[in-house]
């Protein structure tokens, strides 16, 4: 079934724009027109951004209908033509019901419980489904009793799996996979058995104490934060280092500040708090004792004897933010971190100086009690949230479903590890950032609250995205005050709140962004007096008339804090972007507060690349001529990645004087100093090397394509023309390849002196990596000529020499723990080992689907997601994209034979990777 969409038509040059009032699932165009017309599509309203959507051509009598074999997820429609446009009819789909997406749990309660010798599935016969079944006893823990793996339809009698007597209350369907329909076209369970006439087992309820009832709740003492930092040196450095260190709590200054010193044959190390005095450790081991400590690979070498500064250091900086983390970082690197990782992490934080740290870590706990305290069973809030990869999409308000529900251990483990987690911040004075609230609602909320006014808000990534309240409505003030009185029993308090309201293509139904922006930020005083609002500059947002809202709430703009979030590419903070219709706000976001951030790294896509010169440029100019700066920030979708460009940006605004202008560093001369650190010694070679590589991919005018690094083919979904792994990426170098070919060879000078650094393993990987990834694009090259001649035997040379060449990255990648797939598989698998069945199934898949497919059907395929989290990791390479690269050049080998190519579904292969089936 098909309807029309309402658009409203602009004159662009060399054609027009169909806008949207949001997101639509667009099937096809008809329009007059006597030329070719080009159609380009944008995304969640970015209109700097376009996609390719092909060349249509008209019949003789000017009829175009242009059909979209997958349906474009779109805000809005480009048509590029020489002629004139007439007629203009553009449809969508209808009939698919997005909240009904696999995969998908249906529980079955049974009257009583049960010893059942049969269940018999029935699911629709159009197409084939597959899916898992699970019994229970008490609605909580699940246990696996079959998989229908197979391709076979549905029978008339259903699929029916014998269980033997094993005794149930509650069955689960976990539908996974339907070829007919992105939906999960169960339809009904049977059964056979006989009472098993034991009593029910009631569902343990969740028993998570509130955070002023926890031990996290008593005030933090000075030999805490002290005991804090000293403990960075035990697990960083070694017990037995701990013995040269004594750290001194200081007097609060206009500026942060630490200072080094010999003092009584020990280092004192003093500062004004945790993050200082920790920031203080780091440049002593740098300067010092040329030690480098990171997320990807330390250097320590230290002798016995404490290495005494020579002369006493004192820095201090103008930056009071410090800032960590987009919303995406806790889902592509974060998603799995137990307690081990995120101490590491934090300890990499607070080295780094990074005072304030977004986290959403029991976000999920927060909203199960408020749609509980809303009404809802503990079962309907569980079904609101996603698999726990998908987080991010979820608190931006994108999103929700599918991939749950999460097992009732999740919300204990996940909510002890944020308070954890929260302790140690603030012993260490490090600020945390809650999701602030804007109004997020399921889209049944009318069914337990008929007087919430909502503004249903379509579709983001192909999926129904949750409704909004009407932020000028009666109730909003009602239901912040609960979501910030709940958030508080979780989570403790906090000052700073991140919430974007109406994100990526949000509908704001005519609501001004004046009183959206007033009515949130008043709210989130209501519930603390103090509290700082953190926006995203991202895209239209935010909008001068937001800005102006912000100016009407009491303390002013003081309370916001808004993130330039592509500052090291894309700055909007100089002058409002003028050539950016979506802005237009004076410099410096009309005198608001603003963190300068790099964004850099987009889905964990890997790769040598940054920005170095720019950030080395414009740092220093904001530190001397910006009213408004009042920080700095790594903003990436992902972390662990780049190395450099984290231990540059946190670096870079410590000066001996905050208040003498600061001055650009020599780059070339810094690197050098940072090499010899990282990889534990000097060589001439390497500094060699990373001259060509701040020359290359470290250049900004090197990396202006696209978004983030240039993106590996061997990573893309096969096909001729092809120009990028995803969507939104790019794979084209911007340098000469030769010259890293350079930079590898005088990097790997000194291997058998440097290889002891782990620093320099993780560095050599990543160079080799990069030179293999730079040399797939002209073997891709070769193969595409080679069957665009129809030659064979050249092109079965071609194909050979591509898969030998991912077969080099397997091994290559496969040298280093953070290059493989088997690390986040692990760590996904240790958050699910206190679940039961489903769980360690569901996470799996959740997990898997992220950095392959990015979700379900209408995320890979409406919403070009496929691809858009690709990984260069050791297992993926051997295990899905050479798999992938071989079913298709083994069919383009039958084309050029003559025979006929085996229709392919790519989805449906990738997907059976996701689930755990051969490829």
């Amino acid at each position: 079934m098909e309807k029309t969409v309402d658009f409203e038509k602009q004159a662009i040059a060399g054609g027009a724009a169909l806008i949207f009032d949001g997101n639509r699932s667009i099937k096809r165009l008809c329009a007059k027109v006597f030329c070719p017309v080009e159609i380009r599509y944008a995304q969640n309203a970015v209109t700097d951004t376009l996609i390719s959507a092909g060349t249509f051509t008209p019949d003789e009598n000017g009829a175009l209908c242009a059909e979209f074999a997958t349906p474009l997820t779109a805000s809005g429609l480009y048509l590029f033509a020489a002629g004139a446009l007439e007629d203009v009819a553009v449809f969508e789909n209808e009939g698919v019901n997005l909240e009904n997406l696999y995969p998908k749990a249906f529980d079955i309660p049974l009257a009583e419980n049960m010893l059942l010798d049969t269940v018999s599935v029935f699911t629709s016969r159009a197409g084939f489904s597959q899916y898992s079944l699970y019994t229970s006893m008490n609605g909580r823990d699940f246990s696996l009793v079959a998989v229908k793996d197979d391709e076979k339809p549905c029978g008339e009698n259903g699929d029916t799996f014998a269980l033997g007597g094993r005794e149930a209350r509650i069955i689960r369907v976990f539908f996974e996979y339907h070829s007919a329909s992105p939906e999960a076209a169960f339809e009904k369970l049977t059964f056979t058995g006989a009472p098993s006439g034991t009593a029910p087992v009631p569902c343990p309820p969740i028993d998570i104490p509130n955070f002023a009832d926890t031990v996290y709740a008593a005030p933090v003492t000075e030999e805490e934060t002290l005991c804090e930092v000293a403990g960075i040196v035990e697990r960083r450095l070694g017990a037995p280092y701990a013995s040269w260190f004594r750290f001194v709590l200081g007097e609060k200054k206009q500026y942060d500040w630490f200072s080094v010193a010999a003092k009584d044959g020990k280092v004192e190390i003093s500062g004004n708090d945790g993050v200082s005095l920790a920031m203080g450790l780091n440049h002593y081991l740098k300067y010092c004792c040329h030690v480098h400590l990171s997320q990807v690979g330390d250097s320590v070498r230290l002798p016995e004897d404490p290495i005494l500064p020579e002369r006493p250091i004192y820095r201090e900086t103008k930056a009071r933010v410090r800032y960590a983390y987009n919303f995406c970082t806790l889902s592509y690197t974060n998603a799995f971190f137990g307690e081990k990782e995120w101490r590491d992490e934090l300890d990499f934080l607070a080295l780094n100086g990074v005072n304030t740290v977004l986290d959403t870590t029991a976000g999920e706990e927060v909203w199960r009690r408020f749609l509980v305290a809303l009404g809802y069973t503990n079962d309907a809030a569980k079904a609101f949230l996603p698999g726990p990869a998908h987080f991010a999409w979820f608190f931006m308000g994108n999103m929700f479903g599918p991939g749950g529900p999460l097992h009732d251990s999740w919300f204990v483990e996940r909510t002890e590890l944020a308070r954890k987690n929260g302790r140690i911040m603030q012993r260490l004075s490090m600020r945390r950032v809650l999701q602030g609230y804007s109004g997020m609602v399921p889209t049944d909320i009318q069914k337990y609250d008929p007087t919430a006014e909502v503004i249903p808000q379509g579709t983001w990534c192909g999926l129904q995205r949750p409704s909004m309240l009407k932020t000028d409505s009666a109730c909003f003030a009602r239901y912040a005050a609960l979501f910030y009185r709940i958030q508080r029993e979780v989570l403790g308090d906090a000052v700073y709140y991140a919430t974007d309201p109406f994100h990526e293509g949000g509908i704001t139904g005519g609501m001004s962004p004046r009183i959206i922006a007033k009515t949130v930020l008043s709210e989130m005083q209501k519930a603390r007096k103090d509290a700082v609002w953190i926006i995203q500059s991202w895209q239209a947002n935010p909008t001068s008339e937001l800005l102006l809202g912000l100016g009407e709430v009491q303390g002013g703009r003081e309370h916001a804090l808004i993130l330039d979030l592509y500052a090291e590419k894309s700055p909007n903070f100089s002058d409002g972007r003028a050539d950016n219709p979506h802005h237009g706000y004076a410099p410096e976001f009309d005198g608001t507060p603003w963190v300068y951030c790099m964004l850099n790294n987009f889905g964990g896509r890997l790769g040598l690349h940054g920005h170095l010169d720019n950030m080395a440029r414009a740092i220093p100019q904001v530190l001397n001529a910006c009213a408004h700066f009042a920080g700095i920030g790594m903003t990436c979708e992902a972390s662990e990645n780049n190395p450099v460009l984290y231990d540059f940006l946190f670096e870079s605004v410590w000066q001996e004087d905050a208040h003498a202008p600061a001055v650009p560093v020599d780059l070339n001369d810094w690197a050098h100093a940072y090499a010899a650190r990282r990889y534990g010694g000097e060589s001439a070679a390497v500094n060699r090397a990373w001259d060509i590589l701040l020359d290359t991919v470290y250049k900004a005018q090197c990396n202006m394509q696209g978004q983030g690094a240039p993106e590996c083919i061997a990573d893309a979904r096969p096909a001729f023309g092809l120009k990028t792994a995803s969507a939104w990426g790019n794979a084209a170098i911007g340098y000469p390849a030769a010259a890293l070919c350079d930079a590898l060879r005088l990097f790997e000078t000194d291997k058998e002196t440097l290889s002891a650094s782990a620093g320099y393993r993780y560095d050599l990987v990543s160079l080799r990596q990069q030179v293999l990834s730079n040399g797939a694009l002209s073997l891709y090259a070769q193969l595409s000529a080679a069957f665009a001649e129809r030659d064979a035997a050249a092109f079965d040379r071609a194909a050979d020499a591509f898969l030998s060449l991912i077969d080099k990255m397997e091994a290559t990648t496969g040298e280093n723990r953070y290059y493989r797939l088997s690390r986040y598989l692990d760590m996904c698998d240790a958050r699910a080992a206190g679940g039961d069945d489903f769980a360690k199934r569901a996470y799996r898949m959740d997990a898997k689907a992220l950095i392959t497919t990015l979700g379900t059907f209408v995320m890979s395929e409406e919403g070009c997601g496929h691809d858009y989290a690709n990984r260069q990791w050791a297992g993926l390479f051997s295990g899905f994209y050479k798999k992938r690269w071989m079913r298709f050049l083994e069919n383009c080998r039958r084309e050029l034979s003559g025979e006929t190519p085996t229709k392919t579904d790519p989805f449906f292969y990738e997907w059976n990777w996701v689930r755990g089936v051969a490829m």
